[in-house]
């Protein structure tokens, strides 16, 4: 069927509703078995959950939790890219990209109970949302997930300690002058090899559904220059 047919078909209302409607429950069932974290859970359980959780669409630049805000859900992302950060008071200060099959917001709720940090769409985001009661109820009944997410809750708080460790180090307005909030590795260029082709940037955009996080543009010296590769995986 062609696009703009398709277009047409969903000015009917009941058309509309009922392709959402089998778009939500096909989109739901193959992305939930198809997250490692969900390995060990039954198929019962994930057709019982599949009935509570719910696919939730985001605008880019659209937030979709705070820090300090209850956490009341857990996530998973399945269209897009999420980007997760913290409010220090130079500024924000980036601590991840998430892309396709990540997820967050387990550090709140098997923690504190508060969300730890900002989450905002990049792009157009599409994410599967499940209720905190629901996912209580999933790492109660399965202990390998629980121990799964305690582990990667862990890591992340840990990683999270020593970038703020590291950033005491640095002089605050050098740090933002140069950029390096936003950045995760570092890129050098060999500016007398380097043909100005561009494909460094498509390449980073092609792996990440044609969002780039590299930025070729930093601090010169002699013939190399730095860049900032805020999200290469």
């Amino acid at each position: 069927m062609l696009r703009n047919v398709l277009y047409i078909l969903q000015r009917s209302k009941r058309f509309r509703a009922e392709l959402e409607q089998k778009y939500r429950e096909r989109a739901l069932d193959s992305h939930l078995r198809r997250v490692p974290v969900f390995a060990s859970v039954t198929d019962d359980f994930l057709d019982r959950m599949r009935n509570h959780v719910e696919l939730c669409r985001f605008e880019p630049g659209q937030v979709i939790c705070r820090l300090g805000e209850p956490a009341d859900s857990f996530y998973l992302v399945r269209i897009g890219f999420v980007k997760v950060s913290q409010c220090l008071s130079g500024g924000e200060m980036v601590v991840a990209y998430l892309g396709r099959s990540s997820y967050f917001g387990e550090i709140g709720l098997l923690g504190s109970g508060a969300r730890t940090a900002t989450c905002t769409a990049l792009d157009h985001v599409e994410l599967v949302r499940i209720q905190a009661e629901d996912f209580h109820a999933m790492v109660k009944q399965f202990p390998a997930v629980r121990q799964i997410l305690s582990n990667v809750a862990r890591a992340r708080l840990a990683a999270n300690q020593e970038r703020l460790e590291k950033l005491g180090t640095v002089h605050l307005d050098d740090f933002l002058d140069r950029g390096l909030m936003e950045a995760q590795n570092l890129l050098l260029i060999d500016l007398e090899r380097c043909t100005r082709c561009d494909l460094c940037v498509r390449a980073c955009a092609a792996a990440h559904d044609g969002v780039t996080r590299l930025v070729r543009d930093g601090l010169r010296f002699d013939k190399v220059s730095r860049g900032d590769l805020l999200l290469f995986v």
